[in-house]
């Protein structure tokens, strides 16, 4: 970026006439709606097709000079509505760390990857509407429930990513650029059944979008002006149900994605869900260094296991969430609190009267 570069591409030449394309592109330009506009403009000119025509008379800057006009009246009440809520709100994830974020010089994330298949993701995503909940509110409920048990959380505050792409001039939907946005959610993740926290998560996210003029990022400046917060809201979750992040094209002629990551900074874990031929692939993308060896695999391994009970069991989504404890922790546990020793007879006090004795024997 400091340099102007904000995007590279390199093509790697294989046997038999294969290529793999390698794409790096900053996501302070382009956000996931335009990742995948971008996938189905290259895919066009792939496929010997004319891109449309850009309108070069509004361009983004004309966008956000126009949105800013237009939003201002909806910004004061936001603003209004999120200083009266920030002293209620809870604290951000609390996981076990190995250093202070700060130390580390150098991000290298770790991807995990759990996909679901059609038939799967349709039971899943039927059963949370059926409790008047969105397929994405539900991963969130679920995703926090993990992040909470580990941290002896009820409530957490959750980095909600938002698309608002506002359809302001019909330039816009051809736009490729970051449109992204922040919601901080205050999250239920405890105390209730699946369906009951799922659903005041869904209410609390509804009211708080009708307020996202005033950006979570203004908020989390307000929290750290009030000494909160030391390190931001560090966790993210971002959501794409609903169209694929690569491309919308059925048949691509840059063939399957092989590869990915995303890395930024200040985010310890970023959850990823989108749809890929009909598939849902959640993804956790996490800087693994910042915490003890194997805490995110485990993490990973209970979110995974609450996706498959609540894709197969309807009956889970009526009760609070399952114990998560690994078996390897949980019969660490067992082995420790084990009470089979043979119980010693006597009294108490008697070992005292022992102990005393012995000692004067040896001091004679």
């Amino acid at each position: 970026m400091e340099i102007g570069e904000t995007f590279d591409f390199q093509l790697t030449l294989l046997p038999d006439n294969r290529h793999r394309l390698h794409v790096n592109i900053d996501l302070l330009i382009m956000d996931a709606s335009s990742f995948t506009l971008f996938f189905d403009e290259l895919n066009a000119l792939l496929a010997g097709e004319s891109l449309p025509a850009i309108d070069t008379r509004y361009d983004f800057r004309s966008y956000l000079l126009h949105q800013q006009k237009i939003n201002q009246p909806l910004r004061d009440d936001a603003r209004a509505y999120w200083l009266a809520k920030a002293s209620t709100l809870p604290p951000a994830p609390v996981l076990p760390l190995a250093c202070e974020p700060a130390t580390l010089r150098e991000v290298r994330n770790t991807r995990r990857r759990m996909i679901v298949p059609a038939t799967r993701w349709h039971a899943f995503s039927n059963r949370a509407g059926e409790y008047g909940v969105t397929p994405t509110m539900a991963l969130a409920t679920c995703f926090s429930a993990v992040l909470a048990r580990w941290g002896g959380l009820t409530r957490l505050l959750l980095n909600i990513t938002l698309f608002d792409r506002q359809p302001l001039h019909p330039a816009v939907g051809a736009m490729l650029a970051d449109f992204t946005n922040i919601l901080l959610l205050d999250t239920a993740c405890d105390g209730d059944t699946v369906s009951n926290l799922a659903r005041k998560n869904q209410l609390t996210f509804t009211e708080d979008w009708e307020h996202r003029h005033w950006s979570g990022v203004e908020l989390l400046r307000e929290l750290k002006r009030q000494q909160r917060y030391p390190h931001g809201a560090p966790v993210v979750f971002t959501s794409n149900l609903g169209r694929s992040l690569y491309s919308s094209r059925a048949e691509s002629p840059l063939g399957e994605p092989e590869w990915g990551i995303s890395q930024t900074p200040q985010v310890w874990i970023d959850h990823l869900a989108f749809e890929h031929h009909g598939e849902v692939w959640l993804q956790w993308d996490s800087n693994d260094a910042l915490f003890p060896p194997a805490l995110v695999e485990t993490l990973f391994d209970a979110y995974c296991q609450l996706i498959n009970q609540l894709c197969d069991d309807e009956s889970a989504w009526q009760k609070p969430f399952a114990d998560m404890m690994p078996a390897s922790q949980r019969a660490i546990r067992e082995r420790v609190n084990a009470t089979g020793a043979p119980i010693p007879e006597g009294l108490l006090h008697e070992g005292i009267s022992v102990s005393l004795c012995n000692s004067r024997r040896r001091w004679r």
